[in-house]
């Protein structure tokens, strides 16, 4: 289907059916595919790429010459894979194409050779249920490896997508429930940013197998970002007093600055004191 151009005259230039091939939702190699496949290995990412953005099947000997040939993508720079990689995982139908040709996957991405059918397959729907976002989808795939570390690295990511990929999958596993207090969201929110707790909660609902906790983290990633939007504190940026206010009250300028400050976003958080200069300043006088 790639194989097609338009004349000058406009007419359709089609020597290997292509045409007919889109009419049937089919992905087909130009040729022996074999030999297409030993000429770039990349071109076989790049076919399951296809079927997971376009829900197109792909033709037999296709799919069978890209298993037989999928070790050659270990030659393939991680860059190239990465690209491939991530919009595969962006397509419609990519839970579908993943499980189907998961031989395939694992033979082209060998880290994912020893994970069980099962395991792998549960890593695979859980894709489709993340964020349209690579970093998100990259982990749930991800989540199945025992140790997920030596495939970050072969991907050559960009720093926000795999410290973001990185703190899903490292934080998620801990969250045995979803927060459901404002105080539990906020400390979230405090100890990893409210955009990255926000997708930590959507993440972990992508992932839960209950439907229950599902939603009820769904609910808290959401619950999150209205909170952050609405000026609510969980950061000293957001407090109302800072150390200059501090040191302008009499403090010396010192690291006790910074403990009165988290003592007094603590307390705001707890909801002991409202995040107001007059009452973190009356708050002061009880601290020690």
């Amino acid at each position: 289907m790639n194989a097609m151009a338009l004349s000058l005259d406009g007419n359709i230039v089609d020597p290997f059916g292509g045409a007919a091939d889109i009419a049937r939702r089919l992905i087909r190699a130009v040729g022996d595919p074999a030999t297409r496949f030993s000429e770039d290995a990349l071109r076989i990412l790049r076919g399951l790429r296809f079927a997971a953005r376009l829900g197109f099947d792909i033709e037999p000997a296709t799919a069978a010459a890209m298993l037989d040939t999928a070790h050659l993508v270990a030659h393939v720079s991680g860059e190239r894979v990465r690209e491939e990689l991530s919009r595969l995982l962006a397509g419609e139908y990519a839970t579908p194409l993943l499980v189907d040709h998961r031989a395939t996957f694992a033979r082209a991405l060998p880290d994912f050779a020893d994970v069980s059918p099962a395991r792998f397959d549960a890593a695979a729907r859980a894709v489709s249920r993340q964020r349209p976002e690579f970093a998100p989808r990259l982990a749930a795939l991800l989540s199945c490896l025992p140790n997920p570390e030596p495939m970050l690295d072969r991907l050559v990511l960009d720093r926000r997508t795999r410290d973001l990929a990185e703190l899903l999958l490292r934080e998620a596993p801990a969250l045995e429930s979803a927060p459901s207090q404002e105080r539990d969201l906020l400390r979230l929110a405090a100890r990893l940013g409210a955009p990255n707790a926000s997708a930590l909660l959507a993440y972990r609902a992508a992932i839960e197998t209950s439907a229950l906790a599902a939603a009820a983290f769904a609910s808290a990633s959401s619950q999150i970002t209205f909170i952050a939007k609405n000026g609510a504190c969980f950061s000293l940026d957001r407090l109302a007093l800072s150390g200059g206010d501090l040191v302008a009250l009499g403090y010396p300028p010192s690291k006790q600055i910074s403990i009165l400050l988290n003592s007094l976003l603590d307390a705001v958080i707890d909801g002991r004191v409202e995040n107001t200069r007059a009452a973190l300043v009356s708050y002061l006088a009880t601290l020690k």
